[in-house]
């Protein structure tokens, strides 16, 4: 303890019980002494020997390593670590973003990476902290720490200690889901989507007196009025406002906002910094085969879109590709730009099943990460793409593109280019989209100087307004450290506003059967948190196939709308090497979700959307596939949770009915399937009553 207090001024020493019993009894004899020794000690206490010390303490001993300090470090290491402590930054500023990023979306993950980029360029000392959809993977693929954007108590707290909010980029102010996010109401609801969704962050930030910033946003469409006044209510709260195009000004002009708050430049993914040669180690070998044996390599990316029949686009497709594939060899190269088995994944699959077999069908992991991609795209001969920013890198590196014109921007896209004559209506023909492929093909690659130079200023006119906007960000005034304790969240009832807009859902206590397994004496290892949660796991040490596990209940409602329950499922088990041996199945309604226990940690989020039922069957299990290595801790590895999270009433818009998940692959049942299936429930239900 000398090393760190002076005894007899700092803090008292002793020999022996009777030593210390007869110190004590001097320093309460004397009060004045017991205070002098007490505050010295507290005074030397946070003036040396706080955390903070102990980590400059360490940063010093770095700054200055030498093979005598740090004997553990190599040489090399050593000179890194020296140049990497060497520059003094001054307090960082921290700064906000928020966005749809985390969600899975690659075109999102460019957007942050390019925003990210040019503010931490701007100034070196920025902390970027996402409001994220999710927070994990943003922290995992970014490397920025990150909290989820709807937990509007987390942002409170940030914005404490936060010197500027910056929202964008992609299309985020529209009127698509205005009314169902509650309309005009929704800025005071709570929403976490829609116009207002994005604004509650930096609405709270400006009572704050938080400066808020846009970079890089889309607007439009843009009817509704109260829409039209909640976008101009945000926009005349900004300090500065770069939006994506031309048309989006003119539709936030629209609003009432005056044209010299706005300034407009070319997409930011324009500005992302691309590698001189992509690496080709990254490229899948199946695809480097397909090269080798002279395959032409067509890419193409299709999405859900509600607003057409993607079926005869897929349609349209295949029979383009089968025709070109009858003169040439060629094969298809799946790009899944959106994560999830029910986005851009199950379109694809499906537009696999139905090519011909003398055309190699091979796709990229959904999404693929950005250095997958671009090596990908660059050993096509061409790309098919509905969406933007598949085709916006695509062109960057020069790479053949056909545009299918599923909204505004990517005609946009093509038109700025001058490759008009490249992008077509997703009711295009498909001798016409026949004719733009092999024309396509024919190019190899985009040599056009016209379009080379096009490009080369849409990239140096985005970069050059992206760091004009984070120079701005960078200006912002650092303001005082003040650190507080996040407040206590309220109890659900203590919030009028939720209770109008958020409805309940529970599960209903559960019957467990199962499957080739010798069951404890208890039932089973399903466990039953009501209602919110069901937990199931194999009560085995060596699985074995054709055992199961089923946890098989109802999914509860308070409400009779159509609503949009969040789910989230939850496993604590990777291992590549057991993929395929044992499977998650959840079925909910007329719909079944499947997943591979080994695949990943990463939370599996799901929509489930019902047209107003109370009661929706659930069935919730494990299934065993192949025999798997014995081990004691199986009852743990194979624990999975599925949550509720939380319930909101949607519009009933037809047929509402569906599942979707993050990852995993979702089916429909069969009505043949239905009827016998509900056939069978009653039946059972007929013995049970008749027992």
């Amino acid at each position: 303890m000398s090393r760190f207090f002076e005894y007899g001024e700092e803090i008292i020493g002793y020999a022996d019980e009777e030593d210390l019993s007869q110190k004590i009894q001097r320093l309460l004899d004397d009060p004045e002494e017991y205070e002098r020794i007490r505050l010295n000690g507290f005074k030397r206490l946070i003036n040396d020997h706080l955390y903070e010390h102990r980590w400059m303490q360490l940063f010093a001993r770095l700054r200055n390593a030498s093979v005598q300090t740090t004997s553990w470090l190599s040489e090399e290491r050593r000179g890194e670590v020296v140049k990497a402590l060497a520059p003094s930054l001054p307090r960082s500023r921290k700064v906000l973003l928020s966005g749809f990023y985390g969600a899975g979306n690659l075109g999102d993950e460019l957007i942050l990476r390019s925003i990210s980029a040019a503010l931490e360029k701007a100034d070196p000392a920025i902390n970027v902290v996402v409001a994220a959809e999710n927070p994990y993977k943003v922290e995992l693929d970014h490397g920025l720490q990150a909290f989820k954007r709807t937990d509007v108590f987390e942002g409170a707290h940030q914005l404490h200690t936060a010197d500027a909010v910056v929202v964008g980029g992609g299309g985020l102010w529209h009127d698509l889901t205005f009314q169902r996010a509650g309309g005009l109401a929704s800025l005071v609801t709570g929403s976490t989507m829609s116009i207002a969704g994005f604004g509650n962050l930096p609405l709270m930030g400006r009572v704050l007196g938080v400066p808020y910033h846009v970079i890089g946003l889309g607007a439009g469409p843009l009817e509704d009025e109260d829409a039209k006044a909640m976008v101009h209510f945000l926009a005349s709260q900004t300090t500065s406002m770069l939006l994506r195009d031309e048309e989006s000004r003119k539709v936030v002009e629209g609003t009432g906002v005056a044209s010299e708050c706005i300034e407009t430049a070319p997409d930011v993914v324009y500005a992302v910094d691309l590698p001189d040669h992509p690496g080709r180690d990254e490229v899948p070998e199946v695809l480097l085969d397909l090269k080798r044996d002279s395959y032409q390599l067509i890419g193409i990316n299709l999405r859900r879109w509600s607003h057409f029949d993607m079926t005869s686009v897929r349609a349209t497709i295949e029979k383009t590709i089968s025709t070109i594939a009858a003169g040439q060899k060629i094969a298809v190269v799946g790009i899944p730009m959106q994560a999830g088995a029910s986005h851009d994944r199950q379109i694809l699959a499906a537009l696999g099943e139905s090519l011909t077999p003398n055309v190699p069908f091979v796709i990229l992991p959904d999404p693929p990460s950005f250095s997958l991609l671009d090596a990908c795209l660059n050993i096509l001969d061409v790309l098919v793409t509905m969406r933007l920013h598949a085709a916006l890198v695509a062109h960057r590196r020069y790479i053949p593109t056909v545009g299918l014109a599923y909204d505004p921007k990517v005609q946009r896209h093509f038109e700025e280019l001058g490759r008009s004559e490249q992008v077509v209506p997703l009711e295009v023909t498909w001798e016409e989209l026949h004719d733009c492929v092999i024309s396509a093909l024919q190019e190899n690659r985009i040599s056009d100087p016209l379009f080379r130079e096009r490009l080369s200023t849409l990239e140096t006119r985005s970069l050059a307004a992206l760091e004009r906007a984070a120079r701005r960000v960078s200006t912002a005034e650092v303001r005082a450290a003040v650190h507080t304790i996040p407040v206590e969240r309220p109890l659900e009832t203590q919030s009028p506003t939720k209770a109008l807009t958020k409805q309940m859902a529970g599960f209903t206590k559960a019957e467990h059967w199962a499957s080739g397994l010798e069951l404890p004496g208890r039932q089973l290892n399903v466990l039953f948190d009501a209602p919110r949660a069901l937990h199931v796991s194999l009560p085995v040490t060596a699985p074995k196939p054709g055992q199961e596990i089923h946890n098989t209940c109802t999914l509860r409602l308070k409400s009779t709308r159509p609503v949009e329950i969040s789910l989230t499922l939850v496993s604590n088990y990777v291992r590549p090497q057991n993929e395929g041996k044992i499977t998650i199945r959840l079925r909910a309604g007329n719909h079944i979700f499947t997943d591979d226990l080994a695949r990943s940690k990463e939370p599996v989020m799901l929509r489930l959307r019902t047209s107003g039922s109370l009661e929706i069957p659930v069935d919730f299990g494990l299934t065993v596939n192949e025999r798997c290595y014995p081990a004691q801790s199986w009852p743990r590895y194979s624990r999975v949770s599925l949550r509720v999270e939380e319930v909101h009433d949607i519009e009933d818009r037809g047929p509402v009915p569906a599942l979707f998940a993050s990852s995993g692959v979702v089916s429909v049942i069969p009505v043949e399937d239905q009827e016998s299936r509900g056939a069978s429930e009653d039946h059972n239900v007929a013995a049970s009553l008749d027992s």
